[in-house]
């Protein structure tokens, strides 16, 4: 799979995280509510989001296209050194575990406390030879670092099994490798040749996925909120009916509730026991993998429920992929898993 309309990444603690692509487009996760009102009430007329970063207890930092930053942290002295260095233009701020944080301006200048010896030493060194500079740095929440410098060269410490192996067996490092400075185990890491590999909570991987109940929402809560998404226009001539056995799934995991709450089990058996009928549900939208001519779904939790019911013939919408969507990543798609059971 590869996800290279994806700008940018940031994790946080709580399942929080954001995402923006290329195209302008934002969704987030659980961000605080300092954070979460700043961009859910940004007109879209502002420069646009260009970098934003979380840390474990709730701090942030954002900088927008022209140059103007907000952040909101603990530290009183990472708070006085922002202010201070603020002509400099900072470029990022990356959050780590226990307060520590890497700033990195747009003169090449960094400031860092608290980070990994290893990482603080290997800086160190390269800062010594003429013209290279900090590029990448991830910081996750057990120690664990990714860090490439501007000649390419790059070098990383603890990491989860699946990602260190990725990066033994390639030879050109991540080109974007975000970490969790919560926990151990959230990646998100976009290679050179265009893939990408990534771990996190499902609300996160079914953004990815454009589960197709969340396009074009403006919210007022502090939840899954997804901005400047395109609506799919739903007309009757693109209504087919398929059995719910020829589609595929297009993730390889969901959870066991709808986003409301209720049980995709038990769903399933009033479904089945005909206690409710397809008419209750608006169709599910299913697109068409040109290369194999299969239809995938973004819909698959409630492919699901039709599938276990028993069905045989539903309505759907046939539509364009989203943007951002791709198709099944692993796997032929005939199966799911089911989280939370």
């Amino acid at each position: 799979m590869t996800v290279s309309e994806v700008e940018f990444i940031a994790f946080g603690s709580d399942n929080a995280w954001y995402i923006k692509w290329g195209d302008g487009r934002q969704s987030w996760n659980n961000l605080p509510h300092s954070l979460h009102n700043k961009l859910n009430g940004r007109q879209k007329s502002l420069p646009e989001v260009v970098f934003l970063s979380l840390s474990p207890n709730d701090d942030w930092f954002v900088r927008f296209a022209d140059g103007s930053t907000g952040w909101s942290v603990c530290s009183d002295e990472m708070d006085l050194l922002l202010q201070d260095k603020a002509h400099r233009g900072v470029q990022k701020v990356i959050f780590g575990q226990d307060k520590s944080y890497l700033i990195m301006f747009a003169n090449k200048e960094t400031a860092w406390n608290g980070i990994p010896y290893l990482l603080h030493k290997k800086i160190m060194e390269r800062q010594e030879e003429k013209d290279v500079y900090l590029d990448e740095v991830a910081l996750s929440g057990d120690g664990s670092w990714y860090v490439k410098f501007t000649d390419g060269r790059y070098g990383w410490y603890g990491l989860p099994s699946t990602l260190d192996h990725e990066l033994e067996r390639r030879d050109d490092g991540a080109k974007k490798l975000w970490l969790s400075p919560a926990n151990d185990w959230s990646y998100f890491v976009l290679w050179e040749d265009g893939t990408s590999n990534w771990h996190h909570e499902d609300s996160f991987t079914e953004s990815l996925d454009i589960e197709d109940d969340n396009e074009s929402l403006v919210s007022d809560t502090a939840s899954t909120v997804y901005l400047n998404g395109e609506p799919i226009e739903l007309t009757e001539d693109k209504i087919l009916y398929l059995d719910p056995k020829d589609i595929l799934y297009s993730q390889e995991s969901i959870d066991n509730c709808f986003r409301d709450g209720r049980s995709i089990r038990r769903t399933m058996r009033l479904l089945r026991n005909g206690e409710i009928k397809i008419e209750d549900f608006p169709p599910i939208k299913v697109c068409i993998d040109k290369s194999t001519g299969n239809y995938y779904t973004t819909a698959n939790k409630r492919l699901w429920v039709y599938r276990e019911a028993g069905l045989e013939e539903i309505p759907v919408y046939l539509i364009d992929p989203p943007r951002g969507f791709f198709y099944r990543r692993s796997g032929n798609g005939y199966n799911i898993k089911i989280k939370g059971n």
